[in-house]
């Protein structure tokens, strides 16, 4: 009682004497810090597939930039398999072009020529069958039929005689053209009128060099009219274009050829035609009991000549036609599946050749020229350097502290130059800080992991350097 009475005459002593109430000063946090080693960012270099090392660029320690050739495997087998490829590429589109642009002049002549041997081939077998029937059914034609044979073989003879020479005259005209072309072709482009002093025009000078030199040009080379004129130091140099071609018949001197062939061709089946009628007439008068197996041999050979032609005049009427379109697709899917060869070729071989994905220092190397190297096992380790990171380890009470993002400061042990950071990560999970942690007070304090990035392109920091991180609050 005698303390709830005083306690109430001080607090009515200081209501009147105008006491004022002082807050309680709380000591300063002090900030948080941990230790932990700089760590940086590994990448394997290492191949997709297996093969003999057959370069290496690169040493421990050695900075690369990105995209540099760091490894090459002995990649002769893909690179054999690339040539192949791209060759069946070629041959496909060469296939493709030919069938959306169709023959050529040349194959067209030579089918026209080839239908036309088996039309007359047709011809003279076929007569030879009409001639063996009409001797089958009255006999005695027989002498007539021979007449008229012979006079048939005389006019083919004088008509390949005939296709012969046309044929041989134009080769003539065909040589002709050929070579004037390789002449014309081997002449100079423009010859020089003039080469002297400006004032030792000859009176030869052609009048437009004349005219031109008096308008006092400066040094230099000049197109003018048909003539090309190089003046310096007062020394003209006057040379004039040439204009030579061949006459334009001329041109279609090749194509005479080609149609003269077609003719010696045409003209050679018919006589070799009637050649056949007429021996199979002698045949007959040496043999007349052999006259039906004879027309029916004579059947057989027209029908054979008959088949042949509608060959060549498919031939000739696809050539014209062009390929179908059911064609053209199938040649189409063929250059895309040899497209797709080549591009596989192409993927191949690079996985010979093992390039820096980016900039960064080599830390280990563990291959070397003339070795064996399996598939996926690294040849070399490259560290980045540009962007680094420290792992610490912060005590559970004070985990409150720390959120991701959070900026950071981290300054290396003996390194004058410190760094700013933020914190990426924060574990899970508490467990006991390992022992390689530089400050041995906090191994025995149960603690969270906590991973901090820090932007090293000054490269300060090195990788198993001993650092502190402050984290800023």
């Amino acid at each position: 009682m005698k303390q709830a009475l005083l306690t109430i005459g001080i607090l009515a002593l200081c209501l009147l004497s105008g006491c004022k109430s002082t807050p309680v000063q709380h000591a300063q946090t002090a900030p948080l810090t941990a230790s932990g080693f700089i760590e940086a960012e590994e990448i394997a270099i290492a191949p997709e597939v297996g093969g003999r090392v057959m370069h290496i660029s690169a040493d421990i320690g050695q900075e690369v930039a990105g995209g540099d050739l760091l490894v090459r495997l002995d990649d002769r087998i893909p690179q054999a398999q690339l040539a192949m490829a791209r060759a069946k590429v070629q041959e496909a589109e060469s296939r493709l072009a030919m069938a959306r642009n169709g023959a050529t002049a040349a194959e067209r002549a030579v089918a026209k020529a080839q239908l036309a041997q088996a039309q007359a081939a047709q011809l003279g077998a076929c007569q030879a069958w009409a001639d063996a029937q009409s001797i089958l059914d009255n006999p005695q034609e027989l002498d007539r039929q021979l007449a008229v044979a012979r006079a048939r073989v005389q006019a083919a003879e004088a008509a390949v005689q005939v296709a012969t020479a046309y044929k041989d005259a134009a080769e003539i005209g065909a040589d002709f053209f050929y070579r004037g072309r390789e002449t014309v072709g081997n002449l100079p482009d423009k010859v020089t009128v003039f080469d002297g002093g400006i004032n030792n025009l000859p009176t030869e000078v052609p009048s437009e060099v004349r005219d031109f030199l008096e308008q006092n040009p400066v040094d230099g080379t000049y197109k003018y009219g048909d003539f090309e004129i190089v003046v310096e130091d007062g020394h003209i140099t006057a040379s004039q274009y040439l204009d030579i071609a061949l006459p334009t018949g001329a041109h279609f001197a090749p194509n005479t050829y080609w149609q003269a062939w077609v003719g010696v061709n045409s003209a050679q089946a018919g006589y070799d035609g009637a050649r056949q009628a007429l021996s199979l007439l002698y045949a007959l008068r040496a043999d007349p009991y052999q006259i039906q197996a004879q027309v029916d041999e004579a059947e057989a050979q027209c029908r054979q000549a008959q088949a042949q032609e509608a060959m060549a005049q498919a031939h000739v009427d696809a050539l014209h036609k062009g390929a179908m379109p059911e064609e053209i697709a199938a040649l189409e899917a063929a250059l895309q599946q040899a497209e797709a060869e080549m591009a596989q070729a192409h993927a191949t071989l690079a996985q010979y050749s093992l390039h820096a994905p980016t900039g960064g220092a080599v830390l280990d190397r563990t291959a070397e020229p003339g070795e064996l190297i399996a598939p996926g096992v690294a040849a070399l380790v490259l560290a980045k350097l540009n962007t680094i990171y420290i792992q610490v380890h912060v005590p559970n009470a004070e985990l409150g502290r720390v959120a991701l993002g959070q900026s950071v400061k981290v300054c290396a042990n003996g390194f004058a130059a410190c760094a700013s950071g933020e914190v990426v990560y924060i574990g899970q999970e508490a467990a006991f800080p390992p022992k390689n942690v530089p400050k041995e007070t906090e191994r025995p304090l149960l603690a969270f992991a906590v991973r901090v990035r820090i932007s090293n392109r000054e490269g300060h920091f090195k990788p198993g350097m001993p650092a502190d991180v402050q984290f800023i609050e």
